[in-house]
């Protein structure tokens, strides 16, 4: 255990060629994080994929304006030529955690695969939201669609319809069924710390359902009332497990992250 990070490896694979992975991931850190606020981490790599610890207020791949990415700076580290058959799914700018990327072209419909059929992947988060829940757990079950006011990449619940968030030609209105799990972890007199499991995969999904239920998460610029968002410094959104199975071997991979936050030091 580092910094609250788990690195875990395939049963498969010998204890010397784990140190050697180890070593490896920690001794390119130093490069992977030059000009960064927040550092890169790398949780575990072998032939097939890279796990990493995304920080906040970095993107996950390269957009159109902005080249500058998590996948580029692995991308030059590890020799990886195309980029683009590297990423497998994304995390928010402003939001923190565990992304796999794919280091070949097998691995990355493999894991796509994965990704696309329900129940393949487990993912799990940990936010820290305004008020207390009324509960200890729950779901919430709100139809998700594009902005209409705002346009891409905003999202809102709307009536369903079948067109998605991040879809910027769509002409339907409507949204797609969207599901979120919560159970509460910690409690104070005014916020609530939570658990968060995805059903679905929507843009924007946690934070636009938490939103919704009058539970926005600190440090929203895009949901939060202002008032809301001037609690936190960073998006208080993290995505500290990821589940999935190996692309080449076929062994279950469990990657765990501490959030670098929790319901007491919110403000920092």
């Amino acid at each position: 255990m580092e910094n609250g990070t788990r690195r875990i490896f395939p049963d498969n694979i010998g204890s010397e060629t784990r140190h050697k992975m180890a070593v490896d991931g920690l001794e390119t850190e130093t490069e992977i994080n030059a000009g960064l606020q927040h550092p890169i981490s790398v949780l575990y790599f072998d032939d097939d994929v890279i796990i990493i610890n995304k920080p906040p207020y970095a993107q996950t791949a390269p957009g159109f304006m902005e080249k500058d990415s998590a996948a580029t700076r692995i991308a030059d580290i590890f020799s990886i030529s195309r980029v683009d058959q590297m990423v497998v799914h994304r995390l928010d700018y402003a939001t923190s955690g565990i992304v796999v990327f794919a280091r070949n072209p097998d691995a990355l419909r493999n894991l796509h695969t994965q990704f696309r059929i329900p129940g393949k992947i487990y993912k799990e988060y940990t936010a820290v939201v305004s008020g207390r829940m009324a509960t200890l757990e729950g779901e919430i079950e709100l139809p998700l669609g594009k902005s209409l006011s705002r346009g891409p990449p905003f999202c809102e619940v709307m009536p369903p319809n079948g067109v998605d968030c991040d879809d910027s030609k769509a002409t339907k209105v409507g949204g797609k069924y969207s599901l979120t799990y919560w159970t509460t972890t910690a409690l104070s007199s005014s916020h609530s710390q939570l658990r968060l499991i995805p059903k679905t995969g929507r843009t924007h999904q946690l934070r636009v359902h938490l939103s919704a239920i009058g539970h926005p998460i600190l440090g929203d610029l895009f949901y939060a009332p202002s008032e809301v968002y001037r609690m936190s410094n960073r998006l208080l959104l993290h995505a500290q497990e990821l589940r999935l199975r190996h692309p080449r071997s076929g062994v279950d991979l469990r990657f765990f992250a501490k959030a670098p936050f929790s319901i007491d030091t919110y403000r920092s």
